[in-house]
């Protein structure tokens, strides 16, 4: 089990880097260019603050942090409702391809045009939000997200499908050779709906409560409630330990950008 739980672990903590050199990329295209170590950076230290109640604190304290590397406010929050809108379009495009269709006789060659879909469903999201941003005479920040381009968006839709593939594949190591396991992609979209409703759920601490209730409503009929119980524990302690990991990188980051 220990191998299984770091894997799971390991996986949770690979979508930090990821997103980071993502984020770097949305803010170039924004204007403020910064170094893809200081974005990773500053993701890998403020997603701790997800563990303070109100759903808010990692949001507020990686604004900040990008401003004191030197991004102007009215980008660095531009740039982060940007990544929160193609991250939740993702996800809800994941979960419902993968939830909504049967792929039990497609087998895992289904992921590939899984990830083609979810990325072409971001990228015609991300340019009508940007026509109606155009067309508001008060777009205020709107007026920012215009100067995204098409291929960036093409690369963060990318890179978060990529993220739910990847925890969907440490919650499948977590099943393990069950013969009850629904599949990758099933797996896949059910932690997708559970992160959209962690992250959307008012006040509560890294979705603490709510993505492990909709986990066992998903999972507990093909692996029964006890199972699903101890598989939701489980992840919940993988992911944890993931946040950690990023954490310990974060820091060893910040150590190495100090000693330049």
């Amino acid at each position: 089990m220990l191998p299984e739980f770091l894997l799971s672990s390991a996986c949770f903590a690979l979508i930090y880097p990821l997103t980071g050199t993502v984020h770097a990329r949305i803010l170039g295209d924004l204007g403020a260019r910064i170094p893809v170590s200081i974005s990773i950076h500053t993701l890998c230290i403020s997603q701790i603050a997800r563990y303070i109640p109100g759903n808010l604190a990692q949001h507020l304290l990686r604004g900040g942090m990008l401003v004191r590397a030197g991004v102007p406010g009215k980008i660095a929050t531009t740039s982060l409702l940007a990544e929160a809108c193609i991250a939740l379009g993702i996800a809800a495009a994941m979960s419902a391809l993968a939830l909504l269709i049967d792929f039990s006789d497609i087998g895992a060659r289904s992921i590939v045009p899984l990830i083609l879909i979810c990325i072409l469903l971001a990228v015609l999201a991300a340019r009508v939000r940007a026509r109606f941003a155009t067309d508001s005479p008060n777009a205020g920040l709107g007026t920012l997200w215009t100067l995204i381009r098409p291929s960036t968006a093409l690369v963060c839709a990318a890179v978060y499908a990529i993220n739910y593939i990847v925890i969907g594949i440490g919650l499948y190591a977590l099943v393990g050779s069950d013969s009850r396991n629904p599949g990758l992609l099933y797996l896949t979209g059910s932690f997708s709906v559970a992160w959209t409703a962690g992250f959307l759920a008012p006040g509560l601490p890294a979705g603490i409560g709510a993505r492990e209730g909709v986990l066992l409503l998903l999972l507990s009929p093909y692996l029964g409630m006890p199972a699903a119980v101890t598989l939701t524990a489980a992840h919940r302690l993988s992911t944890l330990a993931g946040d950690v990991f990023a954490l310990v990188l974060g820091l060893a980051l910040q150590r190495m950008m100090k000693n330049r």
